[in-house]
């Protein structure tokens, strides 16, 4: 009786580390297709590798586990496993930054009336947590630009919860500010989202 307990014990766990629990600051929202022409419409999605470790039966996704992502100051979504969120941005000059154990920087310059893609991977590290690593999706990444479609339609388009963004901000903002102070110094380690990237 207690190795039947025990089994279904450790079954339990696995299925909370599997499906984790709903999104602290994101809900289900509806893809958008097109944007007025004073607009970029930037899109943040996963890689196959945004995962939290392995478990018994493979790669160990969990929906819990989010990483921010900001408009320099501005809070702009968080990404979990199998979701994306897109971002209508003012043409010009921005800063995006994800944080994980560590911070990773793409400096954009949008063109209105187009549509661009970054992409979030992140890498399990003793005592670090999961490194993140965003990648901007360049206009000569033919094969991936073929497959885009179908890539967005295999996770679940996210927004954020504006009930919540005040309170959940509030939290991080000086962080994130001393972070970008950083960067600024330095301009070390970050990569490029050009106007003509968009489609």
């Amino acid at each position: 009786m207690k190795s039947i307990i025990k089994r279904l014990l450790v079954f339990l766990l696995i299925m909370v580390a599997l499906y984790g629990c709903a999104s602290q600051i994101m809900t289900p929202s509806f893809r958008i297709d097109s944007i007025n022409n004073d607009k970029a419409l930037v899109t943040f999605l996963p890689s196959k590798w945004v995962v939290v470790g392995r478990g018994p039966f493979g790669p160990q996704y969990n929906p819990s586990v989010e990483f921010d992502l900001w408009d320099s100051e501005t809070f702009i979504g968080a990404l979990s496993a199998k979701t994306y969120f897109q971002y209508a941005a003012d043409p010009g000059e921005h800063l995006f930054i994800a944080r994980g154990g560590n911070w990773s920087f793409v400096k954009a310059n949008l063109q209105s009336g187009k549509r661009y893609f970054v992409i979030l991977t992140t890498y399990p590290l003793p005592f670090r947590g999961q490194i993140v690593d965003l990648q901007p999706v360049k206009i000569g990444d033919k094969k991936f630009m073929a497959d885009i479609q179908s890539s967005i339609n295999d996770l679940k388009p996210m927004s954020v919860i504006q009930e919540k963004y005040d309170d959940y901000t509030r939290k991080k903002i000086n962080e994130v500010r001393n972070e970008i102070n950083v960067f600024k110094s330095t301009e070390y380690g970050f990569s490029s989202l050009d106007a003509q990237d968009g489609i």
